[in-house]
This record gives structure tokens, sequence and C-alpha cells, in this order.
């Protein structure tokens, strides 16, 4: 099982006069209680996440730095820091114009996930 237990959230910081002079990338609390939940784990996804930890174990050794499983993030964008929820949509509708789909946002993605998974699970 993989257990989502917070949420990776982008933080503006404003000075004095509410000009936005930077941003904060902080792992918070989930908005609702609903929101702590367990995702089940395939046989196929176990062994991709796998790779992903042995892959970043080694990377970290490489560069002489701490591994910490708990505080390392799977999925990284391509300068190394977690995919935040707006930008993987912003990422998503250019797929979806560049290949001409029909619109899907990340949010539908992972409920027709869990509606999927809750049908097989049933069925």
């Amino acid at each position: 099982m993989i257990y989502v237990g917070n949420a990776h959230k982008d933080t503006t910081i404003y000075d004095f006069n509410f000009n936005i002079i930077g941003h904060e990338y902080i792992d918070d609390d989930l908005k609702t209680d609903e929101s702590y939940r367990e995702i089940p784990m395939g046989s196929r996804l176990k062994k991709m996440l796998q790779d992903i930890y042995d892959e970043r174990k080694a990377l970290r050794e490489r560069e002489h730095k701490q591994f910490d499983p708990t505080k390392e993030h799977v999925f990284l964008n391509t300068i190394g820091t977690p995919y935040l929820p707006e930008r993987l949509d912003k990422k998503l509708k250019s797929i979806i114009h560049k290949y001409g789909l029909e619109h899907m946002t990340v949010y539908g993605f992972r409920h027709s996930f869990a509606t999927l998974m809750s049908e097989n699970r049933n069925g």
C-alpha cells in the first residue's frame, strides 16, 4: 500500500508592500481527513518504485549526500524538485493540445483511478 499523508505545496512569500518576493515549497497537511488514504500497489508499481528508490540512493551516495527515504519525493521534475498540482495541470494541458486528446485534468485522472480501483475491488 502507498500511504498518502501530506501534500507538497507552493507558498508565496510577500514583502511588506504585498509584492511577491519568492516561493517556499513545503510539505504540509492535507485539506481534509478523507485526503489521508492508502492506495493499493501492484507488483509492477512496486518494482518501478523500488528502482526509483535504488537509483536515488545511489545518486545521493555519488553526491556524498545523506539519503533519507522519509524526505525523498518520488516524482521529480527536470530541475529535481517535486511536482506541484498546478504545474501538472499545465503540463497535462500542453500534452493534450499537442496530441489532440480529449480534455482531462490531473484531478480527473485521480478520480478515474479511484473509480476503477473501486470497481475492480467490487467486481
